[in-house]
């Protein structure tokens, strides 16, 4: 034992190591039941008072998980898409060209939400901002990365116009393939609307929806449809417009057709949006031929039908009764449908002497 120090005796060491120990345990943490830690000298009941209510926590649950960022883009991008199809489905539904546009639109907007280029491009920009802008519009810019619900919204939406452009060229007469057994040759035919058609008691009421087509001897198939009629035929895919569709475009025009060719003219009647027009038709004995109904599906398109019966006038050149009646009715176009030869000789002759003139070209 060394001068100046003093004896430590073994009840002073116990002590020392209670007080120590005392210390330890007054600081110790203790576990609550809920899994959580907390000191001695903190209330347990008042951290429990600090949970959410059951209302709070079901409007976290829907914000933050049901409708996240990315659901919400998908909401806005679909419910804006389905607003306008269902004012375009209520106030006008002859406007098939909205729903062309507006998948095109919605597709273009899908892909380039998953372009490489574009993707980087929007992180780029979003990352210009600079860290002393205000917290809250940061916060919002950060979430740039839910682009997919932008992705997925435009995708879902341009399925929905597509139904509903399906639906709509249901009901216009257009082109149609058909055949008498599906694994044969098909046969392209061009339909109309069943409006005016005349009904027969084997036939009975029609759907406003139904449509017809005209179908002349031409051949093999054809004749052998005339003479047997099918109980029933097959139809491939979807109606598909043909050339005189784009006559839309012209405010008023002249249709120049030639015996059964009068049915691709009478696709017009599906149409809501077609031109005002006059109708040039040369065919052979037309009531007897195609009868009253189709005579009269002609009046719908033209009040005052110009009809040239071959029977009783022989074949007659329609070049200058077209060019006068094209002048007295200020016709914009005329639209030309008749075989092959007499299409191209029409279009040729009417173009020379200044008309604007079309006809199918033939190349399927």
């Amino acid at each position: 034992m060394s001068r100046g120090s003093f004896p430590t005796t073994s009840s002073e060491t116990l002590g020392k190591g209670a007080l120590q120990t005392s210390s330890r345990t007054q600081t110790k943490e203790l576990k609550t039941t809920s899994g959580h830690y907390s000191s001695t000298g903190e209330d347990v009941e008042a951290q429990a008072s600090k949970r959410q209510s059951r209302p709070r926590a079901y409007w976290s649950f829907i914000r933050y998980t049901v409708l996240n960022v990315y659901r919400r883009l998908f909401t806005i991008i679909f419910l804006a898409n389905l607003a306008v199809f269902i004012t375009i489905m209520i106030t006008d539904q002859s406007s098939l060209l909205v729903f062309v546009n507006a998948i095109a639109a919605n597709l273009t907007v899908c892909g380039l939400m998953r372009q490489p280029l574009i993707v980087n491009t929007i992180f780029l920009v979003i990352c210009s901002i600079p860290r002393s802008a205000p917290l809250r519009l940061r916060r919002i810019a950060s979430k740039a990365f839910h682009l997919g619900g932008v992705h997925s919204g435009c995708g879902i939406a341009s399925f929905v116009w597509y139904i509903g452009l399906v639906a709509l060229i249901s009901n216009f007469g257009l082109g149609i393939q058909l055949a008498r057994n599906p694994l044969r040759d098909w046969h392209s035919f061009a339909t109309f609307p069943d409006t005016a058609v005349e009904t027969t008691l084997s036939s009975g009421s029609k759907s406003p929806t139904s449509f017809s087509c005209l179908v002349s001897k031409a051949g093999d198939w054809t004749g052998e449809t005339i003479e047997h009629p099918p109980q029933y035929l097959w139809k491939r895919g979807v109606l598909v417009h043909g050339f005189a569709y784009v006559m839309r475009l012209y405010e008023r025009i002249i249709v120049v057709t030639t015996g059964s060719g009068i049915g691709p003219c009478l696709s017009f009647l599906g149409d809501g949006n077609r031109p005002a027009m006059r109708v040039v038709w040369q065919t052979r004995s037309p009531l007897k031929t195609y009868g009253q109904g189709i005579i009269d599906l002609v009046k719908q398109m033209d009040p005052n039908p110009l009809v040239m019966d071959t029977d009783m006038t022989g074949r007659v050149d329609m070049v200058p009764i077209i060019e006068s009646m094209a002048m007295e009715f200020r016709a914009e176009a005329v639209c030309v449908i008749s075989n092959p030869k007499l299409t191209k000789k029409l279009v040729y002759d009417l173009e020379t002497r200044g008309l604007v003139a079309m006809g199918p070209i033939f190349d399927s």
